[in-house]
């Protein structure tokens, strides 16, 4: 087909209407474009003589400001690696060597047997967790409770078959991801969650989602270019020291709602995110079982923010998930120090060997019905482990901590015995019980017990007790101070005081919310 040829006036108009455009596109698009590319060339080298006169060193485009725990496990270069849909995540291992001293992770990255094909009849079993289903602090992996899980399973006349996918610093978000990733692969028929302590971390800048999204944006080629520039690396380096004051007075601390904190996932992001993965486990026919992190309050008193977390997951998952609390491991145990390594949240081989017997009794006599959980409203504190600026320890059976912080024989001079532990604390009206005992049956002042905020500056209610008030309970004795704090105080002390006379032991301080009793 032959098109009509256009005419001589119609290429004339053309003509024309090419010229004004060119004209147009110079005036309007061409002459600006050349002017920011002249103001761009000339802040470039501007920005380089600038970097040479300062330094020059600026952190990386997705290296914004992180909690302490992302940070660490970044830079735990043995172990793991970064990960721009993960943040980070274990680094695959398929030599099957110890790596950073921790045994059994596989060619996967993750810790436990290969992802084989499950042999017929077997229970394919999925743990989904942070550092606590990967077993750390426990460089052997038949030491885990998923490693103990097999042999519990197995003492049962089942054939279980662990699918481990947990990743030690890893919060919900990132689970969540891992799971979307493996759970329909593995096809489980039970699916265990040890999850929560990274959601409650508190972050200096992005949560995890956010820090996700950055590095999703920052992998872009376009973003990787304007990050290699002078000027960008002269913003950062301003940015970098207008909030250095900020980030050096950040310090890791766990929390939601304590002023000022921002966690690494927020907490109705964190329970949106366990429902997710519960639902979805329901959905493809098999059980999930979550655990309810249990801790040592002792280890450090802000352990206690995981109660939160605990208890809106058991609200919004009850009747669908089977939970597991071991009592032993609660806050209210003194002697729960012993199942724990002494960070107070990672359980030892007491703790793995008790939660392995927990879960493979919820796997054999799984059930969703006729389950309770209320949060907390008592944690005991065992003198032992607090801070001091005299005293001894010393075992004594007759103790419910089974070590005593005692002032020994002979006495030291006067000083604190006991104080701390700094806990955030939101009842209005709480008890502090004192638990102590004294042979001295003197009239004179032995010791003075308060309670106090403000690192001791502001005393709420405090008590001088006598030798012979204690020696009269013929053992230990419980003092009790009830005190008011009608706001949320951050560092709630309790303290005593010896007066230099005397002997004294004290086993444990009880905080106890009075509120509605």
């Amino acid at each position: 087909m032959r098109f009509p040829q256009p005419t001589d006036q119609q290429m004339r108009t053309r003509r024309r209407f090419s010229g004004i455009l060119l004209v147009v596109m110079k005036k309007k698009i061409l002459f600006p474009l050349a002017a920011l590319l002249l103001v761009f060339a000339f802040m470039e080298v501007a920005s380089w003589v600038t970097l040479k006169i300062a330094g020059g060193a600026h952190p990386p485009m997705e290296d914004a400001p992180m909690a302490d725990s992302v940070e660490y496990n970044l830079r735990h270069v043995g172990l793991t690696a970064p990960d721009p849909e993960l943040i980070f995540r274990v680094r695959p291992n398929p030599s099957g060597g110890a790596v950073e001293g921790y045994e059994g992770i596989n060619s996967l990255g993750f810790r436990g047997g290969q992802f084989d094909q499950a042999p017929p009849g077997a229970e394919r079993i999925m743990v989904v967790g942070d550092s606590n289903g990967f077993g750390w602090g426990l460089p052997r992996y038949a030491d885990t409770w998923p490693a103990m899980l097999e042999a519990e399973l197995a003492k049962e006349g089942m054939t279980p078959w662990i699918y481990n996918i947990s990743q030690p610093g890893h919060s919900t978000h990132q689970a969540r991801i891992l799971f979307d990733r493996w759970h329909d692969k593995i096809d489980p028929s039970f699916v265990i969650f040890h999850l929560g302590w990274n959601d409650i971390w508190s972050t200096p800048g992005l949560t995890d989602k956010e820090t996700i999204r950055a590095l999703r944006i920052s992998a872009n080629p376009l973003a990787r270019t304007a990050a290699a520039t002078n000027t960008y690396a002269l913003v950062q380096l301003v940015l970098h020291k207008v909030r250095g004051e900020g980030e050096a007075e950040f310090a890791r601390r766990a929390g939601y709602g304590a002023a000022g904190m921002k966690t690494r996932v927020p907490l109705e992001e964190s329970i949106d995110n366990m429902e997710k993965m519960v639902t979805d486990v329901i959905r493809g026919g098999a059980r999930p079982i979550v655990i309810l992190p249990p801790y040592a309050l002792m280890m450090n008193p802000e352990l206690k923010a995981i109660d939160k977390f605990n208890a809106a997951v058991f609200a919004r998952l009850r009747g669908r998930a089977m939970f597991i609390h071991p009592a032993p491991m609660r806050g209210a145990n003194p002697r729960n120090w012993m199942f724990f390594i002494d960070d107070g949240f990672h359980a030892n081989m007491d703790g793995a060997r008790l939660l392995a017997e927990e879960i493979a009794h919820a796997v054999t006599h799984y059930s969703v019905a006729d389950q309770s959980y209320t949060a907390p409203e008592e944690w005991t504190f065992p003198a032992f482990a607090m801070p001091k600026e005299i005293g001894g320890e010393e075992k004594d059976d007759s103790s419910q901590a089974g070590i005593v912080r005692t002032t020994g024989d002979p006495p030291p001079g006067a000083g604190a015995l006991v104080f701390g532990p700094y806990i955030r604390h939101e009842c209005a009206l709480a008890s502090a019980i004192f638990r102590m005992k004294s042979d001295s049956s003197s009239s004179e002042p032995l010791v003075t017990i308060d309670v106090a905020t403000d690192e001791g500056k502001n005393v709420l209610v405090a008590r001088t007790i006598a030798g012979q008030e204690l020696s009269a309970a013929e053992g230990w004795a419980e003092v009790a101070l009830e005190f008011a704090t009608p706001s949320p105080v951050e560092k709630l002390e309790t303290r005593i005081r010896f007066h230099g006379r005397g002997s004294l032991a004290v086993d444990t301080i009880r905080v106890r919310c009075l509120n509605g009793d």
